[in-house]
Formats: structure tokens, C-alpha cells, sequence
């Protein structure tokens, strides 16, 4: 029986059998180096011979590949992506060389033989890049075929032929990224449009699935989608730009106005509800416009609820609600204080005169303007006190300036027949009263 501790000689090592060397000793320990663990495979010892094992060096486990190509298995598509080539290990690509993917199609999966396989390189899947967008000019949707695309040449990134794609062999092309090269589809022509590649980024369209390319828009991919207008800021106005406008809804475009872009404005007030006019600050009257004062109706004030002026503290300004024209009572006018005159809102926008609105000052939108006239009596301003019409400006009441009486002092003020009639109403008879006007109130708030 031959020794098994001494060691075998070259005659037996070019006779042994690959199963042999899982019982057998290498010739010489000190001089022997296994290969690699972290690459090495148990199967390889299986398909290896002894004289490989005896100039085998761990770099030769880069380029080593494996006897059966017919045998290799592309990576899983549905869990691949395009990172892990950058990340791999040498042992995950031992059946690709860095020098293939040059000259490598997709058609060519369709007729390679097991021994193209051997010269696929990986990576022209990092250098691949799509389409220049400035250059690229797609089809017209009208007159276009997919018979086009079939005639096209593979080597022609722009026009790769669907066909290709179709016949490999990939788990699911619906949910494959277009960057990878293999399986990449052009977008539908139906539903692409020619601002959609001339707008898009590179990198925009290898984040792309198939199923976002139905529902894309020119607009999405130029600027995100806008956000509510309720709650759009100015400074995202700057950025912002008209195409945007084929996003929004239809109920945004109705109240909004090309001049808005610019200035932020409030709603048009025609659609406003009475509870908006509550809530605005007063930069956004700064910013409005004649033609918004003029669509105010008078019913949009008559809604507001009353509230109590003697109760009204200066503080209040956004949240006060003028009283309603119908219940407006002369007693009104002497139970004012002049802070409270500065937090009314018009009344009556119809007798304002557009010259008048090119004198208002911000300060002036905060003025008490006169009521309606129709409710109005001159008893109601005969016995108002000076300091309540101190806060009048001659811009607040339509250009309307009062009359000063010397013999008085400057204690009464006679207003003209402008005020105490309306300009565009018919007069209103003053009802018959033959007591004298009632005296100034000397209640405790009336002394304020």
C-alpha cells in the first residue's frame, strides 16, 4: 500500500481524479498557498485539476470563468440596480470582463452563443447615458409608427428598437428602470410629448418608471407642481411661472389673474366670502386693485354678522365686524371712539370714485367711510362728537370734504348735500320728527 504521509509524485498528480483532492495533502505546506476564502467556491475544487491547483494565484479569482457558460444566470431584474455593479466584488462578476460592453446590443442576447457570454463586460452599464434632451428631438406622435422603431438601428441609443426588449428574457419589464440598457423602452409615443424630453434632465429619466410617463406632464418635469394657492408664499411667486398654470385647478385659475404673478394679491373679491375679508391682513390691501373695490357688493357686508363697538378693543382690527347697515342706529355714532372709527372696512364701495382710490393710502383702507346713506340722517352727524370725524380723510368718504362753521368753532361741522344724499340712489324722505334732536349722551362711554 503506497505511503499516504509521504508526499505523492508528479506521476500520481497527473493521474488523480478531481475527487482525490478532497482526501489529498498538497506536496509541500510551507511552500503552498490556498486560495482565497472569501471568493473561493467548494464547487470549484470540483471542475479544477491538480496542475491548476499548483499555479493557481488568488489574482487569477478576478477573471476566472466558470467551464459552462450555458450555466449563468443574469442577475434578478425586479431586485438589480445599477449601484450594485459599482459595489460588486470581483467574485460576483467572475463570468464578466471589464472589456465586452463596448460592442455588446441588446440583440445580441437573441443569437450570442455560450461563448459570447465570456466577453461581456459590465462596465459600459455605468458609462451609459441616455439621450442629449437639448438635442434629442422624438418622433411626431401624429404621423408616427412602431414600425419606425423595428427598422431602426440598435446602435442608435435615441431610436433602440422595442423589439429588443420584448424578446429578452427579463422577470418584469413594467417594473425594470429605464437605466438599465437591456430592458430600457422609449416612452409611449401617444402619450409623450416633445417639451417632456426638452425639459428633462438626465437623471430625471433614469428615476422614471414606465407608469409615471402616463401621467407626466410637460410642467412636472420644468417645475414641481405647485403647491395649494392658499398657501403659496411670495418668494415662491419668483420662481414661478406660467406654464405651472396647467397643473392647477380649475377653481384656482377663476380667481387668479396673470398680474397676480407678480404681487401677491387677494382672491377676487366676487368669489370671496364675507369670512375672508375677516381674516385678511392688511398687506393684502395694499396690493389691490381698483377693479377688485368695484365687483364689492353691498350684500357681502350686510352678511356680517353685528358686533358690539362699545366692547371693541383696538387690538382687534382683523377680527372686528362692522354692524350691519339696516341696524344701524344714530345712538351709534356718539358711543364711538375714535380707535374704534381706524378698524372699520367700507361700507358702500360704489360711491368711491377711481381717483379717489389713486390717493388711498394703506393707512386710509383702515378709516371709518360713511354708512349707507339711505340709513343715514343728519341728525346722526350733528350730534356725533368732532373727535369721531377727526379720523375721516377726505380720500375715505369719495373725495367728500366737510365745511367748517367759524360761529361754532370748529365744534360742528355742516356736511353737504353729497353725503346726506346718495349719488347714485334715489333720496330718501327724512321722517318727520318735531322734538329736537336729542342731546349728547353722557354715558360713562361716551366721555372715552
Amino acid at each position: 500500500a503506497p505511503n499516504i504521509h509521504s508526499p505523492p509524485s508528479p506521476s500520481d498528480l497527473q493521474t488523480s481524479r478531481p475527487p482525490d483532492l478532497q482526501t489529498s495533502r498538497p506536496p509541500d505546506l510551507q511552500t503552498f498557498r490556498p486560495p482565497d476564502l472569501q471568493t473561493f467556491r467548494p464547487q470549484d475544487l470540483q471542475t479544477s485539476r491538480p496542475s491548476d491547483l499548483q499555479t493557481f494565484r488568488p489574482p487569477d479569482l478576478q477573471t476566472f470563468r466558470p467551464p459552462d457558460p450555458q450555466t449563468f444566470r443574469p442577475p434578478d431584474p425586479q431586485t438589480f440596480r445599477p449601484s450594485d455593479l459599482q459595489t460588486s466584488r470581483p467574485s460576483d462578476l467572475q463570468t464578466l470582463r471589464p472589456s465586452d460592453l463596448q460592442t455588446f446590443r441588446p440583440s445580441d442576447l437573441q443569437t450570442s452563443r455560450p461563448s459570447d457570454l465570456q466577453t461581456f463586460r459590465p462596465p459600459d452599464l455605468q458609462t451609459f447615458r441616455p439621450p442629449d434632451p437639448q438635442t434629442f428631438r422624438p418622433p411626431d406622435p401624429q404621423t408616427f409608427r412602431p414600425s419606425d422603431l423595428q427598422t431602426s438601428r440598435p446602435s442608435d441609443p435615441q431610436t433602440l428598437r422595442p423589439s429588443d426588449p420584448q424578446t429578452f428574457r427579463p422577470s418584469d419589464p413594467q417594473t425594470l428602470r429605464p437605466s438599465d440598457p437591456q430592458t430600457f423602452r422609449p416612452p409611449d409615443p401617444q402619450t409623450l410629448r416633445p417639451s417632456d424630453l426638452q425639459t428633462s434632465r438626465p437623471s430625471d429619466l433614469q428615476t422614471l418608471r414606465p407608469s409615471d410617463l402616463q401621467t407626466l406632464r410637460p410642467s412636472d418635469l420644468q417645475t414641481s407642481r405647485p403647491s395649494d394657492l392658499q398657501t403659496l408664499r411670495p418668494s415662491d411667486l419668483q420662481t414661478f411661472r406660467p406654464s405651472d398654470l396647467q397643473t392647477s385647478r380649475p377653481s384656482d385659475l377663476q380667481t387668479l389673474r396673470p398680474s397676480d404673478l407678480q404681487t401677491l394679491r387677494p382672491p377676487d373679491l366676487q368669489t370671496s366670502r364675507p369670512s375672508d375679508l375677516q381674516t385678511s391682513r392688511p398687506s393684502d390691501l395694499q396690493t389691490s386693485r381698483p377693479s377688485d373695490l368695484q365687483t364689492l357688493r353691498p350684500s357681502d357686508l350686510q352678511t356680517l354678522r353685528p358686533s358690539d363697538p362699545q366692547t371693541l378693543r383696538p387690538s382687534d382690527p382683523q377680527t372686528f365686524r362692522p354692524s350691519e347697515p339696516q341696524t344701524f342706529r344714530p345712538s351709534d355714532p356718539q358711543t364711538l371712539r375714535p380707535s374704534d372709527l381706524q378698524t372699520l372696512r367700507p361700507s358702500d364701495p360704489q360711491t368711491l370714485r377711481p381717483s379717489d382710490l389713486q390717493t388711498f393710502r394703506p393707512s386710509d383702507l383702515q378709516t371709518l367711510r360713511p354708512s349707507d346713506p339711505q340709513t343715514l340722517r343728519p341728525s346722526d352727524l350733528q350730534t356725533s362728537r368732532p373727535s369721531d370725524l377727526q379720523t375721516l380723510r377726505p380720500s375715505a368718504v369719495g373725495g367728500v370734504s366737510f365745511e367748517e362753521d367759524l360761529t361754532s368753532g370748529g365744534q360742528n361741522r355742516r356736511p353737504p348735500a353729497s353725503v346726506l344724499l346718495p349719488p347714485r340712489r334715489a333720496p330718501i324722505p327724512t321722517p318727520p320728527c318735531s322734538s329736537p334732536p336729542p342731546p349728547p349722551s353722557t354715558s360713562p362711554a361716551a366721555t372715552l
